[in-house]
């Protein structure tokens, strides 16, 4: 180990014992990268000035419309393989996010979605499975809306066993 720090030459030893140098932590392999800068082609020693965004404002100040011929600064170039901005893409209403949030949670101890794509639903899945006692004030007529047409909703006979346990 003395040997390397002071040559920084680990080509003397074998790699076995190389690696279990670097297994134990005591010896750790480092990369050095070195750029060289020079001068290219286009190299000038004071920047020229360049129009970005072409705009109509440019255009009327710049351009000779008599002789087609622009008179301004250089336009600088666009580059077409430059990635642009990455796109946010949209995301769930507050409300809604709580909405799925509950939805798992009840999802999750056991409940079971009722699958309907009726937007009227009778009194019994409105207040009679939920156990609503029939004096609660939710059952007021300004607090229900009831329909003339249906008279009488029609179940599915797979629910007509829980609507008996229901009632009971």
């Amino acid at each position: 180990l003395i040997t390397i720090q002071s040559t920084n030459d680990v080509s003397l030893f074998p790699p076995k014992v190389i690696k279990e140098l670097k297994s134990r932590k005591l010896l750790q392999s480092k990369t050095e990268k070195y750029y060289i800068i020079t001068r290219g082609n286009s190299y000038e020693k004071k920047r020229k000035e360049q129009i970005k965004d072409v705009t109509l404002d440019a255009i009327n100040e710049y351009m000779d419309i008599d002789e087609n011929k622009w008179n301004g600064p250089e336009i600088k170039g666009i580059n077409f393989n430059a990635k642009g901005q990455t796109v946010t893409h949209g995301s769930l209403h507050p409300l809604m996010r709580m909405r799925h949030e509950m939805r798992r949670i009840l999802l999750d101890m056991g409940f079971e979605e009722m699958q309907t794509n009726r937007y009227v639903e009778s009194s019994f899945w409105n207040f009679d499975a939920l156990f609503q006692p029939q004096q609660h004030p939710a059952r007021d007529a300004h607090d229900t809306f009831f329909l003339d047409q249906p008279k009488e909703s029609v179940i599915s006979n797979k629910y007509k066993n829980y609507m008996r346990k229901v009632k009971k």
